[in-house]
């Protein structure tokens, strides 16, 4: 039986079905919407009631996850692929793990995979799960002058946009299918479009988005936009695609030449019988509400009672006059014993608890130190004692640490697709090499060596401390002053980033070397040539002039027996 556009959209809507029920009386879509205010400041989204209230933000959950993501990503990551039985290509003089290493680095530059790290991170710690979609674009130029077509792009999918056929598990390549939401311009997908194209219409489907943005649209498009999905699913090992509106296929059960899905997701936090995670927010929103309610109570309280209100005696006084420079007349007060302080003056109002600031400093806190965030990690205290904010910091990122192997795990996979796609669409095409001493050179290889190859796969990342590295360059100069190791082993343990084009200095530096050991080598040659002249000239000298030299010092009988050997000359 043919499958029908309708048919994928059943599996759309049921996708959106589990997504609305799975969390317990709460909407996830809603949640998300409100997980994404809170992050950006609109912490007062539901609480409209208090309107005698100010409204005051104090963003606890912004700072906490940009200083998470920084720790997360404050270093490069480093991925490393080897064969199981790593050979060297015929030939050449590197290994097979060597090319792939390579075009993993020139892929992740061209796509800034770095900063889209930052990205998927940031969204992990708002909706609880990071994704990576991979697209290979048949039509885009490799390299520029070069008739070398397919390029591979990386892109970030919303946790509300990614649904999978069996959503009690997280295993990526365990699913039956994964359907992946977009929304593009009619014009656009009529052009993408294969089949019938008048059937490809404009909607305004955008219920279910990650925020209240993405709700709003141009108005007036002529074209507009419509909603699409990419259902993936795999038949006999391979993975096919269908791209679809609600009423017309884009295309349809395309064999993309692949074996592996072109989707890595991972959680921020994980959550059992479901794919979906946990973010920082969620936790952390009632902590924020709190805040920012006790802060309005305080600043209500303020405004209410920082201008007391005057009480008069109307006997005596029929209206009061602020005017400066005015006057208040008083009669009869001589003879009635009163102070004029009786006739008039303020009430004093009630003071506000001292407890109401010591909660708000205690919720901050504790929410910090909950979520593993210190003060020495925050560059909140004087470093003075840099040992101990070492220590400090090594134990606030353990924390970090599971989150860290969940943020590995999705480069990993993302790294086992981009092998996959190389290895199936790449063929033979340059590589930029670069050998040990820095020369930089393209070199053809055929990526369809890669099919079916067993892999070992790491993720090596430097120290992420500021602190940790400020630490090592200081070992690093003790060592070197103290004449404990050579220069060339400091330069080669310092950091990429702080010396730029670290790998040319160092290559530069061995030449230099290796030129003066090579003169050094030679000039005891020379020496030894020029004292067996010297002992020569001196056995054919008169007894007494010998006896007159030996008893000159070492380096005066050398200059001496010089200057006779060239007068003689």
């Amino acid at each position: 039986m043919e499958k029908t556009s309708k048919w994928y959209w059943e599996k759309y809507e049921k996708g959106i079905s589990y997504n609305s029920s799975f969390r317990p009386n709460k909407n996830y879509y809603e949640s998300v919407k409100v997980w994404n205010a809170f992050y950006n400041g609109d912490q007062w989204t539901g609480l409209e009631g208090d309107q005698k209230l100010p409204h005051p933000v104090f963003n606890i959950i912004k700072r906490i996850i940009e200083f998470m993501d920084a720790s997360l990503t404050s270093s490069n990551i480093a991925v490393n692929i080897e064969p199981l039985e790593n050979t060297a290509v015929e030939g050449e003089q590197y290994q097979l793990g060597d090319f792939m290493n390579a075009e993993i680095k020139n892929i992740f530059e061209k796509t800034n995979f770095e900063y889209k790290v930052k990205e998927v991170l940031t969204d992990g710690a708002i909706t609880g799960d990071m994704c990576f979609h991979t697209v290979f674009d048949a039509k885009k130029k490799a390299y520029r002058g070069q008739n070398i077509l397919g390029e591979i792009e990386i892109e970030l999918i919303d946790a509300t946009n990614v649904l999978f056929g069996n959503p009690n598990i997280k295993d990526v390549e365990k699913q039956p299918y994964i359907i992946i939401v977009g929304r593009d311009t009619v014009q656009r997908l009529k052009e993408e479009a294969k089949g019938n194209k008048d059937d490809i219409k404009p909607d305004t489907d955008t219920d279910y988005q990650t925020s209240d943005y993405a709700e709003t649209e141009i108005e007036g498009d002529e074209e507009g936009k419509a909603l699409y999905i990419l259902y993936y699913y795999k038949k006999n090992g391979k993975v096919f695609c269908t791209k679809t509106t609600k009423d017309a296929f884009i295309f349809n059960d395309v064999d993309m030449n692949i074996e592996r899905y072109p989707i890595a997701f991972a959680n921020w936090y994980r959550q059992k019988g479901t794919y979906h995670g946990r973010g920082v927010v969620e936790s952390v929103c009632p902590n924020q509400i709190s805040i920012n309610k006790l802060f309005a109570m305080a600043i209500y309280h303020q405004m209410m009672t920082a201008f007391p209100p005057m009480v008069i005696d109307a006997d005596m006084i029929d209206s009061i006059n602020n005017e400066v420079g005015s006057f208040i007349k008083i009669k009869g007060l001589k003879n009635s014993g009163r102070s004029f302080r009786d006739i008039a003056g303020y009430l004093t109002p009630a003071q506000m608890s001292e407890w109401i600031i010591k909660i708000i400093d205690l919720c901050f806190q504790y929410t910090k130190e909950c979520l593993g965030v210190s003060d020495a990690s925050l560059g909140q205290i004087n470093p003075t004692n840099t040992s101990a904010i070492i220590a400090v910091q090594k134990s606030t990122a353990v924390p970090l640490a599971n989150i860290k192997d969940n943020l590995y795990h999705l480069v990993e996979q993302e790294v086992l697709i981009l092998i996959d796609m190389m290895a199936h669409k790449y063929g033979v095409r340059p590589v930029v090499m670069t050998d040990d001493d820095g020369n930089r050179q393209l070199i053809n290889f055929d990526f369809s060596q890669l099919v079916n190859m067993d892999l070992k796969t790491s993720i090596d990342v430097g120290e992420t401390s500021y602190w940790s590295e400020i630490s090592s360059m200081q070992t690093m100069d003790n060592l070197l002053d103290s004449e404990r190791i050579e220069f060339i082993d400091y330069l080669e343990r310092m950091p990429n980033e702080i010396i730029p084009q670290k790998a040319e200095l160092i290559a530069k530096i061995k030449q230099q070397v290796e030129m003066q050991q090579a003169q050094q080598q030679a000039v005891p040659q020379n020496n030894n040539a020029m004292y067996e002249q010297m002992a020569q000239y001196m056995d054919t000298l008169p007894m007494e002039q010998q006896a007159q030299i030996r008893s000159m010092p070492p380096e005066q009988q050398e200059n001496y027996l010089l200057s006779l050997m060239q007068q003689q000359v």
